[in-house]
């Protein structure tokens, strides 16, 4: 009997350093903001950071969430300004942020 002989698959390599996500659009919805954004490719997930109003220099930038989609919807007060930014995450790490976008949950 032969031996057999077993050659390793790998998925993927590690891609680099990403660049930020393009074509990110928010709506405003009743209570809710909608954001999507296209897909990065090497990106196995986004983070997601959100801050009240305009962004300045000072502008503290918190987490809203991590996503391996590229469409959430967060929850906010009725008449409230946002920011977000989103980092693309793939195995090289955390990815170029993308450009702010401030929008306002509707009436």
């Amino acid at each position: 009997m032969e031996a057999a002989a077993f050659v390793p698959v790998t998925r993927g390599g590690s891609i680099g350093h990403l660049s930020a996500v393009e074509n990110v659009r928010t709506k405003g919805l009743s209570q809710f903001i909608s954001l999507e954004w296209n897909s990065k490719k090497g990106a196995h997930s986004y983070k997601v950071m959100v801050t009240d109003g305009y962004p300045s220099a000072q502008s503290p930038w918190t987490e809203c969430t991590i996503t391996t989609r590229c469409k959430i919807a967060v929850e906010s007060s009725a008449g409230a300004l946002c920011s977000f930014i989103i980092y693309p995450i793939g195995t090289a790490g955390i990815g170029d942020q993308s450009e702010f976008l401030t929008v306002m949950a509707t009436l």
